[in-house]
């Protein structure tokens, strides 16, 4: 009974200076904004439920696997994620993906550490299983700039904080790279491939969701490998008119994750 007590003490709040708040805040942000200027068509509402949803289920993970609840930063920006990442024609499937999202970080752990990124597993499995009903969220800052540059920039901030940025910007420019080849290859034009760049699906994956500490390498070299894995596998994905390939495409490099860490550099090392 006493280790029970313990487990479910209340958790230690994180110093300010976790990037995490940091991403919250850019993240509610632009959720707010996508929603009041932009035409991202659900209410508010729809993410407070998943913040709500991502918190409660946080703590039945932390309680039932890990025996000890964390402040929960990170399921809040799971919410948050969840409720701007897809556009679904029913609210049921932003929950929906908050829930696998939440809930992956229970099922698809080893040696104690999950490895999927848990809100990118979400949507690639609404995605993949409800696409009549969900699709990738659209490029809402399309035909104006400075959205997607103040955006941008604030999303390279908050990697270089988290020390993210080598596997931010190996996916980036993996992507940047490869864009005009298969512009070459499929006879589109070179915008067209490059144009997504600069959207707020890539910005969102490169700077809130690829860039998670939690399931990225932690040694130089293998976060270089892993984000340009994703960029080739992403690539090879749209060569193949697959949508929203990104998602997949670190859904399925991430599930290799246990294996790289294992030849990576142990935890507490740099």
């Amino acid at each position: 009974m006493k280790d029970y007590i313990i487990s479910i003490s209340l958790p230690k709040i994180p110093p300010l200076r976790d990037a995490r708040y940091l991403q919250i805040a850019i993240l509610a942000v632009y959720s707010f904004i996508a929603r009041e200027y932009y035409g991202l068509e659900r209410p508010h509402a729809v993410a407070v439920g998943c913040v709500f949803l991502a918190v409660a289920l946080d703590c039945i993970v932390g309680i039932a696997v890990y025996r000890k609840i964390v402040f929960p930063l990170s399921a809040v920006i799971i919410g948050l994620s969840a409720s701007i990442l897809i556009d679904a024609q029913y609210w049921e499937n932003y929950l929906i993906v908050t829930a696998i999202a939440s809930l992956s970080k229970a099922f698809f752990v080893h040696q104690g550490r999950h490895y999927f990124n848990p809100t990118c597993f979400g949507v690639a499995c609404a995605l993949l299983f409800l696409p009549y009903s969900t699709s990738g969220i659209p490029d809402l800052f399309s035909g104006y700039l400075w959205p997607s540059v103040a955006f941008g920039l604030l999303g390279l901030l908050t990697v270089v904080y988290a020390r993210q940025t080598v596997v931010a910007l190996s996916w980036y420019f993996t992507f940047l790279l490869l864009a005009p080849l298969r512009a070459w290859l499929t006879g589109a034009s070179a915008w067209f491939t490059v144009g997504p760049a600069v959207g707020s699906a890539i910005l969102l994956f490169t700077f809130h969701m690829i860039s998670d500490p939690g399931t990225t390498p932690r040694s130089r070299r293998w976060q270089i490998v892993f984000g340009v894995s994703v960029g080739a596998l992403d690539a090879v994905l749209r060569y193949y008119q697959v949508p929203h390939g990104q998602f997949y495409a670190l859904a399925g490099v991430g599930s290799l994750l246990p294996w790289i860490r294992d030849v990576d550099l142990p935890a507490g090392t740099r």
